[in-house]
């Protein structure tokens, strides 16, 4: 199910490097391909665009893809989504790699766990992004153990590949456009996640990671994301998939202009 766009703005220069030369694109706050409905109208010029396709794309192919095909979430790409997926299992004492149709395939997952943004924390840090750890979430699936057993095995595994910093780069993708969208672009006096997310830094780590004080409760909102400012810099805390009790993710924007009203304000919220 596709929920319906809701238009946040329109900004009329590149969010990315201030170019103003049509066309401009329409940026999608969350990816269009994960259901986002907030959208900021003439937002990305064509290069800028590429740059963020890649990495997205990356995540929504590979890392999601059997998630968002058992969601129904919406593709530009109709004729490219499988009908059939893979899974690892295990028979008459032989491990094979099967392609199973959705309705019977365990459909799960696979989200990290980042370390703190070492901006928040102060470690000693080089590049990338710490990985501590994975949560495996099943998403919609028959049980696991009736799925093995009409398989005729005890055992089944699903893997998949991504890159770690391709994700995080979404999530300050995702921050930094609800922070254009809530306090303007010419407000943004220095936005720390900027080269990152154009690929011109190897530091997403710095800015980037999981949050510890967890205030974007598990509900049944699809996602869930949250700003604050303390001083003029803009933290902002992403769950997406909300409602599967979705780890939540912390970025470090940036700093807006003093005059940007937003000193120790409160958190905004916006939910899906």
């Amino acid at each position: 199910m596709k929920i319906p766009r809701e238009i946040l703005g329109t900004v009329g220069q590149c969010i990315y490097c201030r170019a103003t030369q049509k066309p401009l694109q329409t940026e999608h706050i969350v990816p269009y391909g994960l259901n986002g409905p907030w959208e900021l109208l003439e937002a990305s010029c064509m290069e800028c665009a590429k740059i963020t396709s890649a990495f997205e794309s990356d995540v929504l192919r590979n890392m999601l893809l059997a998630a968002r095909t058992r969601l129904h979430f919406p593709t530009r790409h109709k004729h490219n989504r499988p009908e059939r997926f893979s899974l690892t299992i295990k028979r008459r004492g032989r491990e094979e790699t099967i392609q199973v149709p959705l309705k019977v395939h365990f459909t799960a997952m696979m989200l990290p766990i980042f370390a703190l943004p070492a901006g928040l924390d102060q470690r000693r840090y080089k590049k990338g992004i710490d990985l501590v750890g994975m949560v495996t979430i099943q998403v919609g699936s028959p049980p696991a153990q009736q799925v093995a057993k009409s398989l005729g095995t005890k055992t089944l595994a699903v893997s998949v590949t991504y890159q770690p910093v391709a994700f995080a780069r979404l999530l300050a993708k995702i921050a930094y456009g609800f922070t254009v969208a809530v306090y303007g672009l010419n407000t943004i006096r220095e936005a720390y996640v900027l080269p990152s997310i154009m690929g011109k830094s190897d530091d997403v780590g710095r800015w980037v990671g999981c949050s510890t004080n967890n205030s974007l409760a598990p509900s049944n909102d699809l996602h869930k994301i949250e700003l604050s400012s303390i001083n003029g810099e803009i933290h902002c805390n992403v769950r997406l998939f909300a409602r599967f009790n979705a780890p939540e993710y912390s970025v470090i924007v940036g700093h807006v202009s003093e005059h940007s009203g937003t000193e120790c304000g409160p958190p905004i919220h916006s939910k899906i």
